[in-house]
């Protein structure tokens, strides 16, 4: 018996709906020129996780202005913090790599969502967008720390944002890379990550 011609037809709208759900198109969307040094901090490791890391990584912390890390999530030059000195450098970094991880996790579960509404030319192009954005940040904190004095705090501080842009930008160039294959490869990408 033959297929009528309206089933027919509805048996290719579905196929393309179905192809388009499964992202059989691929961005094509061109990476950005990455500066030379820029992924050398990246794969750093972290340090041992301590109880100064986890009282600033953990599924239950809120983020906050207010917080005492927060002091350290802009750009060098810092104001002296009494905070600094009660808990000292070695432990202000440690919390620091645990605040950031999470500031890092919160930004990627949101992604998560965008990525699950948006197309994958519009997803592909704002990761494309951030990564620019963190290329950008990444030279002008380079380009600031080269005047600060290795001595100071605010070279150590700076320091340690360089290696938290550098981890950004590794990041995203791996989504990009996955964004290509197809969104199968990105969400594996992103489980292995978190």
């Amino acid at each position: 018996m033959p297929i009528s011609r309206a089933k027919a037809l509805r048996i290719e709208q579905n196929r393309r709906a179905y192809e388009k759900r499964r992202s059989l198109v691929k961005p094509s969307i061109r990476m950005p020129t990455i500066p030379p040094g820029a992924l050398d901090l990246a794969s750093l490791r972290l340090p041992k996780k301590t109880a100064t890391f986890f009282s600033h990584f953990k599924p239950t912390y809120t983020l906050s202005t207010n917080d005492d890390m927060a002091h350290w999530d802009g750009l060098p030059p810092y104001s002296p913090s009494d905070y600094l000195t009660l808990m000292g450098l070695t432990r202000v970094g440690e919390g620091l790599h645990g605040r950031r991880l999470c500031i890092h996790r919160e930004f990627e579960l949101e992604r998560m969502v965008r990525f699950k509404t948006a197309t994958p030319i519009a997803f592909a192009q704002e990761v494309r967008s951030d990564l620019v954005r963190c290329i950008q940040e990444w030279k002008a904190l380079k380009r600031m720390l080269k005047k600060i004095s290795v001595e100071e705090t605010d070279h150590f501080m700076g320091m340690h944002l360089l290696q938290w842009k550098s981890r950004y930008i590794y990041h995203l160039i791996e989504d990009m890379k996955a964004l290509k294959v197809g969104q199968e490869s990105f969400i594996e990408l992103f489980n292995r990550r978190w």
